[in-house]
């Protein structure tokens, strides 16, 4: 996952660390990591980021176990159905994690 230069002067470093070892984590099983939701709004609008949101090409609970198994993070949560999962380090950075995925839709905006 790489940083935009402006995002690590807005995460604590025990946040930045976290996504960093959820970008090496995600690298070394073959997906990709994207930085999404409330923390890229927070960044892009100046503020505090208050939580980490991470999207996941590949599977979100599959990683969160590799995330306990080789880095010390216990997952706090997940939810099959949706592929989500939720992982907190160490040090108390918690970070969702998502799979990527589509939604058809029978009609716009239903």
């Amino acid at each position: 996952m790489a940083a935009h230069p402006h995002l690590p002067r807005k995460l604590s470093s025990s946040a930045l660390g976290a996504l960093r070892v959820v970008g090496v984590a995600a690298r070394a099983s073959g997906y990709s990591a994207y930085l999404v939701g409330g923390p890229v709004r927070d960044a892009l609008l100046g503020g505090a980021i208050a939580d980490l949101a991470v999207s996941i090409e590949g599977d979100a609970i599959v990683l969160a176990g590799r995330l306990a198994a080789g880095h010390g993070a216990v997952i706090a949560k997940t939810h099959a159905a949706f592929g989500t999962a939720t992982v907190t380090f160490t040090h108390g950075s918690q970070v969702a994690l998502a799979t990527s995925r589509s939604e058809p839709y029978h009609q716009p905006a239903a």
